[in-house]
């Protein structure tokens, strides 16, 4: 969706992996209008610097949020509304970093898997089970994924 003020929001929105940045919970960009018109589910943009004190469009200063947590958060510090409405002072995770932890993460099951699974050679030795850690490294990244 593209706006004469902010350019196109799926920009805005790849910050947070489509996310409202202040609760965590998903965005629908076609609800993007003025804070209310689609209800508490309205998309709108947000300043982390708020405009009242300097704050401009530039995209790195621009979040979606719905209009209620928007309105909520007022010009207070982002990390408190945050802490407030989402439990955390952290913003969402782009898709970016959720991908880069569900692979990081199912690397780490797949080699811990792997040895774990390890078969027995006939001279006592254990050789690294990949299948194991195929199947294990797969089903951890897809796991993750999920639940990020």
């Amino acid at each position: 969706m593209l706006t004469k003020r902010y350019g196109d929001l799926r920009t805005v929105a790849a910050h947070t992996d489509g996310d409202c940045h202040l609760c965590h919970e998903s965005l629908d960009l076609d609800l993007y209008g003025p804070t209310g018109h689609f209800g508490p589910e309205t998309v709108t943009v947000d300043h982390l610097v708020p405009q009242s004190v300097g704050g401009g469009d530039e995209p790195d200063n621009l979040r979606l949020a719905h209009g209620s947590c928007n309105s909520r958060r007022g010009t207070r510090d982002v990390a408190v509304a945050r802490l407030e409405l989402a439990g955390t002072s952290d913003a969402p995770l782009s898709s970016g970093e959720k991908a880069a932890w569900s692979i990081g993460a199912g690397s780490a099951v797949a080699l811990g898997a792997g040895h774990l699974f390890a078969r027995q050679l006939p001279d006592g030795t254990r050789e690294f089970n990949g299948e194991a850690a195929l199947v294990a490294g797969v089903l951890g990244t897809l796991f993750v994924r999920a639940i990020l």
